[in-house]
């Protein structure tokens, strides 16, 4: 049996930035190096997996990929559309505090479909980079196509 393509919301990328996909998430690049942003597949909702909750696990494991990392409060977000979902973002620190790289976060359910997506930056581009990918997260719509159908 072939495996699935994975599929991925619907949504527009800054103008200027190339979409291409890396292993089995997309990656929205901006021209210049030090940010990305990450749009893993769709998931299938589940009774017991909604929004808030697929954010609050991600952000879990995320506070294992650093020695120290400050967070922002959970907070609803909605999409242009009228998808609601959740944001929260961290600062992951180094051992001595410096922040080493920033990342925002934005999970929508969209029965029966969740999407996530995150911004990884380094601090010298986060600010710069930060409205592209809310411009992004604003810009999901409901649905969700392939890879190819994605490229077409």
């Amino acid at each position: 049996m072939l495996p699935a393509a994975p599929f991925f919301p619907v949504f527009t990328a800054p103008e200027g930035w190339k979409t291409e996909p890396s292993g089995p998430k997309l990656w929205v690049t901006p021209p210049e190096p030090g940010a990305r942003i990450v749009i893993p597949p769709v998931l299938a909702k589940k009774n017991w997996l909604d929004a808030k909750e697929l954010l609050e696990r991600t952000l879990l494991e995320e506070l294992r990929s650093f020695p120290k990392v400050k967070r922002t409060d959970t907070r609803p977000i909605q999409s242009a559309s009228g998808i609601k979902g959740f944001f929260a973002e961290i600062a992951g620190l180094e051992a001595g505090g410096a922040v080493n790289e920033w990342r925002s976060y934005v999970a929508y359910d969209d029965d029966p479909r969740l999407y996530l997506m995150f911004l990884q930056a380094k601090p010298a581009r986060f600010v710069a980079v930060r409205p592209a990918f809310l411009a992004v997260a604003s810009s999901v719509i409901s649905g969700a196509v392939s890879w190819s159908e994605k490229k077409s």
